[in-house]
């Protein structure tokens, strides 16, 4: 699938999205500057630059990986990777259930009026919960294989409890970053034929209209329909979920055009490294640093994300975009050569593809969720032997 390729993936998806918003179907959208359409074009620019150099200098170059998970399985099921598996399932347990008790309740439990207050943003110990997300994350990910290795019914049990987990704590960031790192490790070890192209689409579908559901027990349907305020009939049988994505998908975007004239550069970049440490050393490290102040403002207080555009344009401004875009396109092409015969490079890739998925949201690029992630990749596959694998019966 040539989605997976991660020059493909960012200008199909930045392409995409600077052709929605000019169809402006919505009123809280505001016109399209023309320097937000450099900025898109610059930043395609890196990719499609970053693929050429790939392709001129690596030895068997490819568009898109495939990772070959029968041919593969050792790597994926063995002992050692076992034990180490064990290990995070049993810390990610008994840190959860720390999580549940400080809290005394689940948030959707406190949706549904039952139990003590417990909102979604405060749920789980400050610090600790990003690295059980990264975690989350990671088990959800080795199971997903397991089962797709096997066919084991519990194994996709265990996928689907996390991704019920994911609506017990209303976490929607977590559920949406879960089901795309799923997606993209399905489309990297998997050769995609019409018949599972078309389940997946299903699959999708199914993905959107669940975020809509989800969207719609925390603020109701009628209220976002206001807030979103689309300038066309939307019919009462559609799913809101359309609506949500289309909304979600281009309110950040939206948001960085109306500022982008206004953001002063530092060229230091501070606002892309500090990503990399716990929320409340975050806090505490910003606030012994000056830095001139950003103005940024929402055009509507409902819609608070901004892309991955302003800690870019806080830290290279447009004149330097291209070149930090450049180095991380390159890593990702890396990845990608790599992932045909390593299971950390195919995992390690999954991650990478998710963050420019998100890229429309936020900056994951350089997140210690994410990051976290690829270190906990590198912890269970480093170094595996084949010797002893469990006796296991192999999908057909």
């Amino acid at each position: 699938m040539i989605f997976t390729n991660p020059s493909i993936l960012f200008i199909s998806i930045w392409g995409l999205i600077g052709i929605l918003f000019n169809f402006q179907l919505s009123n809280v959208l505001t016109d399209l500057k023309i320097e937000t359409i450099v900025l898109i074009i610059i930043s395609c620019s890196a990719f499609a630059f970053a693929y050429m150099i790939y392709f001129l200098m690596y030895k068997n170059p490819i568009l898109y990986p495939y990772f070959d998970i029968k041919k593969n399985f050792t790597q994926i099921i063995n002992d050692n990777v076992f034990k180490k598996i064990k290990k995070l399932v049993f810390f990610w347990i008994i840190c959860t259930g720390i999580e549940i008790i400080i809290a005394g309740n689940l948030p959707l439990l406190t949706i549904l009026g039952f139990g003590n207050f417990v909102g979604y943003t405060d749920f789980g110990i400050r610090g600790l919960h990003g690295f059980l997300n990264s975690i989350f994350l990671f088990l959800a990910s080795f199971y997903f294989l397991k089962y797709k290795i096997t066919l084991e019914r519990k194994n996709i049990f265990i996928v689907l409890f996390m991704i019920a987990w994911t609506i017990l704590v209303v976490n929607r960031q977590l559920m949406l970053s879960l089901l795309i790192e799923l997606l993209f490790l399905h489309l990297i070890t998997t050769k995609i034929k019409i018949k599972k192209l078309l389940k997946l689409i299903a699959l999708v579908i199914l993905a959107i209209v669940a975020f809509g559901l989800m969207g719609d027990f925390r603020s109701g349907r009628e209220h976002f329909l206001e807030i979103a305020s689309p300038n066309f009939y939307y019919p009462d049988y559609l799913p809101s979920g359309f609506l949500w994505v289309y909304i979600y998908m281009l309110t950040p975007l939206n948001n960085v055009n109306f500022n982008i004239t206004t953001i002063e550069p530092t060229y230091i970049p501070l606002e892309t490294i500090i990503l990399l440490f716990p929320s409340f050393l975050r806090d505490n490290i910003t606030s012994f640093i000056d830095r001139p102040e950003q103005n940024f403002i929402l055009v509507h207080d409902s819609f608070n994300m901004s892309s991955f555009y302003p800690a870019l344009l806080i830290d290279y401004g447009i004149e330097l975009l291209f070149f930090p875009l450049l180095l991380s396109a390159l890593l990702f092409l890396h990845t990608m050569h790599k992932s045909n015969n390593n299971i950390k490079f195919a995992l390690t890739l999954a991650i990478f593809l998710h963050a420019i998925a998100m890229s429309v949201f936020t900056n994951f690029f350089t997140h210690i969720v994410f990051v976290m992630q690829i270190f906990i990749v590198i912890y269970v596959f480093n170094r595996f032997k084949y010797k002893k694998v469990t006796r296991l019966t192999l999908a057909k």
